[in-house]
């Protein structure tokens, strides 16, 4: 059976993952850094990776602080579908 075309939330979420491991990547931080650097254990950053709609903005923020890069939101029509 072919794949079929991911919606705009599962790309939006894919992409997330995505810069968080390239940034992780780039500065050499650990699972458990990421996890200080959000606040929150390294058992509930993994599950926000298994589920990345459940980011809280304010952990993304400290990210971006930390990766000295930004946090760009899509327009909400964009995810809903």
């Amino acid at each position: 059976m072919p794949r079929l075309k991911k919606s705009p939330k599962e790309r939006a979420m894919a992409n997330l993952l995505a810069n968080i491991n390239f940034f992780k990547t780039y500065y050499g931080y650990s699972e458990q850094r990421v996890a200080a650097v959000m606040g929150v254990s390294d058992a509930t950053y993994s599950n926000r990776k298994n589920n990345p709609a459940s980011f809280k903005l304010g952990e993304l923020l400290k990210l971006a602080s930390s990766f000295n890069c930004s946090v760009l939101l899509p327009p909400v029509q964009e995810v809903r579908t």
